[in-house]
């Protein structure tokens, strides 16, 4: 199965659940994060500001070790249009390499609002702190070891830079690298400050058929509840978790209706589930691709027969499960599979083209059938009393 990105931070290396070809379910305990939802209209991407601008060049010779290095990122996101709040745990030392030893910290930051900050437990008065002009955020005196505790608000809506967390095409969106990171939260960003993410706030648990991927999830994700079972018998009790997400799972499935009832019934009330189911009609011909290749060898292609289904089948099977209109979208349009194996150098300039036309075509109903992913999301119903 896929990532779990639901209630989530968004740097590159954070401790997210990966689970192969399984089902991956987040409890979500006691995070205060509102769910950016899929949408249904064709909002064009944005362009990046040209108020914007350009980098500058950093040059090797004007290296200088850190003075502190970052240990630890605890994040939670209560995500909002206009208003977002990133609480972040830095776990912080001075550099042992670095010549100034009784030098201040300095962090990046911009465009940020400060709501509060606190070393090691201790709330800190605007006395103890510099806020430059030029953006971010200075604390002389500090410990050789301590715990920062930042809040801070951006607002993403208005964030036309197309870096660190902004919206696109009604979309969450983050670009961190190279110097995102700092229109998110305070920190020391420059790549040789590297640091292991962690995101605060939910349990995870997901089920796999196979005991290689199974090891290969436990090995990457150790906190998390990761169980040998049938997605047609999710070993969990009713009404468990608040986000369910079941990616390239319903296609290898015969009857895809008992997976999706399991998936309702351990959903909460007013719970989301995200799934992905292929096209019948998808462009690249994956349905014709897949029976030829269980009858004829092809390549390097493996026979596994497919499911291949339609956005109306999809709908019927989620709304009989107990899901309330669930919405179905279509996810690139086109034979892009086909081009990157014929002639894979054109691929990145097709795609560079293609993906705002993209955008505004492949989500339409009737050429929703031809795209080449179904991608579901349905909330599960509450009950009327």
């Amino acid at each position: 199965m896929a990532a779990d990105t639901a209630k989530s931070a968004f740097r590159y290396n954070l401790e997210l659940p990966l689970v192969q070809s399984g089902i991956s379910i987040n409890r979500a305990k006691g995070l205060g994060c509102r769910v950016p939802q899929i949408i249904d209209d064709h909002s064009l991407m944005l362009d990046i500001s040209p108020d914007v601008p350009p980098p500058q060049p950093v040059r090797l010779a004007d290296y200088r070790p850190p003075t502190f290095l970052i240990d630890t990122v605890d994040l939670v996101f209560e995500l909002g249009d206009t208003d977002t709040r990133v609480k972040s745990r830095l776990g912080i030392r001075r550099n042992p390499e670095a010549a100034e030893r009784g030098a201040a910290l300095h962090l990046d930051g911009e465009e940020l609002a400060l709501v509060s900050l606190a070393l090691d437990g201790e709330a800190l008065g605007a006395n103890r702190y510099q806020m430059p002009p030029e953006g971010g955020l200075i604390l002389a005196g500090v410990p050789e070891a301590f715990t920062l505790d930042v809040e801070t608000r951006i607002a993403p809506e208005s964030n036309t830079a197309l870096s660190g967390l902004y919206k696109s095409g009604g979309n969450f969106c983050t670009q961190c690298e190279p110097e995102g990171f700092r229109r998110i939260t305070y920190f020391i960003d420059r790549p040789d400050v590297m640091a292991r993410y962690r995101v605060r706030g939910f349990d995870v648990a997901g089920v796999d058929g196979s005991e290689r991927m199974l090891e290969h999830a436990r090995a990457k994700n150790p906190g998390a509840d990761i169980q040998r079972a049938d997605v047609e018998a999710i070993p969990f009790p009713d009404s468990s978790f608040d986000f369910v997400l079941c990616i390239e799972v319903l296609r290898y499935l015969p009857d895809a209706q008992r997976c999706v009832q399991e998936m309702a019934r351990v959903l909460k009330p007013g719970g989301v589930c995200l799934a992905t189911a292929m096209p019948a009609f998808n462009l690249n011909g994956y349905w014709l691709v897949n029976r030829v290749a269980n009858v004829v060898r092809i390549g390097d292609l493996v026979r596994l027969k497919q499911f291949f289904t339609t956005s109306s089948k999809l709908r019927r099977e989620f709304a009989a499960a107990g899901f309330g209109k669930p919405a179905i979208h279509g996810v690139y349009l086109g034979p892009i599979n086909w081009v990157e194996r014929l002639t894979p150098r054109a691929l990145p300039r097709l795609l560079k083209t293609w993906e705002r036309i993209d955008a505004s075509v492949s989500d339409v109903p009737l050429l929703r059938e031809f795209s080449n992913m179904f991608l579901v999301r349905a909330v599960r119903r509450v009950e009327q009393r």
